[in-house]
């Protein structure tokens, strides 16, 4: 089996949120994946790269996502994005 990446627009989930998210890679890295961008382990930014969730449990008051992500300044491998998403 072949290695699976994570390219722009796949599918996000949050354990502590709803709905799904699309991943942006806003950068261009110089590789592609069936035509889409492939991200990369600083593909991580809140807000940039990881838009908001709806209705996060993590903020009690208003519910929003915004500045509730706990996400390190880079990815240490791919396999953290995918189990920081609950995959």
């Amino acid at each position: 089996m072949g290695k699976e990446y994570l390219v722009n627009g796949a599918k996000l989930i949050c354990i502590n949120g709803e709905g799904t998210s699309e991943l942006k890679v806003t950068k261009d890295h110089g590789y592609k994946q069936k035509g889409k961008a492939k991200a990369n382990c600083t593909d991580c930014v809140p807000g940039e790269n990881i838009p908001y969730f709806k209705a996060c449990r993590m903020n009690p008051g208003t519910h929003l996502c915004e500045n509730y992500m706990r996400i390190s300044h880079e990815w240490e491998s791919m396999m953290d994005l995918c189990q920081y998403f609950g995959h």
